[in-house]
């Protein structure tokens, strides 16, 4: 499964954020990030994604869709939401078993620190 960075260019307010939220779960696992920004692991394209967000907010509103790569940092958050953050993106880094469980234990040690995948 890919992992997404799903962002609005605007402050949804919280129909839209009900809206965003019932659609992001039809694409996969979702959790948000901050406001209007959610971290998607699903099966689809971005392309696929977009429109069916677009839909449920309006066509005048500014959504970006992305996949993320290999190379990720965050700090600040929640133990919780970190560690999934890390399995999301550890489960999207293209590398072998070894190196996924190598870099599973040392990001273990930075649960509420900052992280950093590298490709």
């Amino acid at each position: 499964m890919a992992a997404y960075i799903v962002a609005c260019g605007f402050q949804p307010n919280p129909i839209q954020s009900e809206r965003l939220a019932g659609r992001l779960a039809a694409h996969g696992e979702f959790r948000q990030v901050n406001a209007g920004m959610w971290l998607l692991q699903a099966e689809d394209e971005a392309l696929d994604i977009l429109p069916d967000l677009v839909a449920c907010v309006g066509g005048k509103q500014s959504l970006f869709v992305a996949r993320l790569q290999g190379d990720a940092a965050w700090e600040g958050y929640a133990p919780t939401l970190g560690r999934w953050m890390t399995d999301v993106m550890l489960h999207a880094y293209d590398c072998d078993c070894a190196e996924s469980d190598a870099m599973s234990m040392a990001l273990a040690t930075l649960a509420t620190g900052p992280v950093r995948l590298n490709s």
